[in-house]
């Protein structure tokens, strides 16, 4: 008896060292992490009084555009969208690494009209505080969508839709939100690092058909490429579209007697259903030799049928058929006139 008494007093002095081991170790990394965020901290600061002016809202920057255009401009205005190229150059940190001219401006090599037109985009939306009041986009063209992917603007001065087809007696647009069906846009996109989320709660397959101007106005011309994976155990399948231009999306079709008239543009590209997240990538190209839009469809390391689309024609849209599950749409691009 006395044996096993030794026995657990020993098993009890030998675990408590143990424990005072591990005890010593936590103790040196919580005193290690705490070294490390005191020295973050420090940095911080350092970094603060080197630089005292960190950018306010209410600042008044004088930008000169192209070396002939000198405008001056909130910085509200210029960050009104957090997480843009834009927001980040103008954020008030960058201040000192932005090029000046002779007069201390803010020197941007852009073409002046065209920068002008995004400047007054933001303006209206920097001041509009009102949800019910839509703020008219610019004319979209080839220089301006480009310096709107260069600022990483595209999604939010041309926003992207997605309506469901699938339920003619129903049909609604799904632009970031979810019905009582369980069909619905979970997430959408306002960047080109940001995925927009197809769901399908329901037993039944729905369609979605991408709609560039959901605010009815004006819109880039068309989806120039986009990356759609279906994850795991979903299936359905990819096409090209094309609405007829002379109908509304809530206007029957009187002599097909739809909702939306669909043309099938190139033919379908179906995805089974499989353990792994599936890739298809939809793309349109434009052929200035034959002056036509090209578009096809590609997965698998297949590519379907293209099509050819004049430029006085419709242009056609993705349209994406899910079973049941989670389909979502990433990198995608548009064309501009």
């Amino acid at each position: 008896m006395e044996t096993f008494k030794q026995n657990i007093g020993k098993a009890i002095v030998q675990m408590q060292g143990v424990l005072d081991a591990r005890q010593k170790t936590l103790d040196d990394r919580e005193k290690a992490l705490d070294e490390k965020e005191e020295s973050f901290q420090k940095r911080c600061r350092l970094f603060e009084e080197s630089h005292p002016k960190s950018g306010k809202e209410t600042d008044f920057l004088q930008l000169n555009i192209g070396g002939s255009s000198r405008i001056t401009v909130l910085r509200s205005t210029l960050t009104h969208y957090e997480g843009s190229g834009l927001a980040s150059l103008f954020c008030g940190r960058c201040d000192d690494s932005i090029p000046k001219d002779k007069e201390g401006n803010f020197l941007l090599d852009h073409d002046p009209e065209v920068f002008l037109k995004l400047i007054n985009f933001l303006r209206m939306v920097d001041k509009t505080k009102r949800t019910d009041v839509s703020v008219p986009t610019p004319k979209p063209t080839a220089e301006l969508g480009w310096l709107l992917e260069y600022y990483g603007l595209t999604f939010h001065v041309y926003p992207q839709g997605w309506w469901n087809i699938s339920n003619h007696a129903s049909q609604q647009n799904l632009w970031n939100f979810s019905n009582q069906n369980g069909i619905g846009v979970v997430a959408k996109s306002s960047s080109l690092n940001e995925p927009t989320i197809l769901r399908n709660d329901t037993i039944n397959s729905t369609s979605f058909v991408l709609d560039l101007d959901p605010r009815k106005e004006r819109k880039p011309a068309i989806c120039a490429s986009m990356t759609i994976v279906f994850k795991a155990g979903v299936n359905g399948s990819i096409q090209w579209y094309r609405q007829d231009h002379q109908q509304d999306p809530f206007v029957r079709n009187r002599r097909h007697g739809d909702l939306y008239q669909q043309i099938r543009c190139v033919d379908q590209m179906r995805v089974s259903q499989s353990e792994a997240d599936q890739v298809v990538k939809m793309k349109c190209t434009y052929n200035s030799v034959k002056s036509v839009y090209v578009y096809k469809i590609d997965a698998h390391g297949q590519t379907s049928s293209t099509l050819e689309v004049k430029l006085t024609e419709v242009q056609p849209t993705p349209c994406i058929m899910v079973s049941s599950g989670t389909v979502w749409i990433l990198d995608m691009s548009y064309l501009f006139d």
